[in-house]
This record gives structure tokens, sequence and C-alpha cells, in this order.
């Protein structure tokens, strides 16, 4: 699918960048109590340990960033996962 691109997903939303950069993690955890700001600093602790998510988030040339996450369960395994995506564009003007 078209929408598997980052590039095209930008497009969508009206960004149109000759740069574009994007960071996808799953994270996941057991059935317990983990609060929302554990639960990001795991994950930016996750992405900085990654050379490449650490390049694209200190990229002085990205300029905007847009991010969504998103909850999911594994039936099989009672374990849930985070989904967490950030997308960085070069826009002028910004």
């Amino acid at each position: 699918s078209a929408l598997k691109m980052p590039n095209n997903r930008m497009e969508i939303c009206g960004v149109n960048s000759m740069k574009i950069a994007e960071n996808i993690h799953n994270y996941g955890f057991q059935n317990n109590a983990v609060s929302y700001k554990d639960l990001a600093r795991a994950i930016v602790k996750s992405f900085f340990a990654s050379s490449g998510h650490k390049k694209n988030i200190l990229d002085k040339q990205l300029n905007s960033l847009g991010c969504g996450a998103m909850f999911e369960k594994d039936k099989s395994s009672n374990r849930y996962f985070m989904k967490v995506t950030q997308c960085f564009a070069y826009l002028p003007n910004q």
C-alpha cells in the first residue's frame, strides 16, 4: 500500500518536503501498572539508544515534527504494545 511510505502519508496531511525522516518503535510491556510518564521515558530512551533514530531526532535540518501513538494487546501472550511514530520534515519558513 502507498500509505506504508512516510512521504505518502505526509502528502495526505498537506506536507510536501524534499527532506523527511521517520522513527517507528513498538514498545512491549506486561499487563502491569505503567504510568504515561514512565512509558514516555522508556520510549525516548529507546529512540536515543538507536543511532538511526537519534540521528533523525537531532537533525537540525528537520524543523517540523508529527507524532502518533496507539496501544495494542497481543491476545496470545497477554502483552501490551505501544506503537509510536515520529515523522520529521524540513518545511521552509518554519
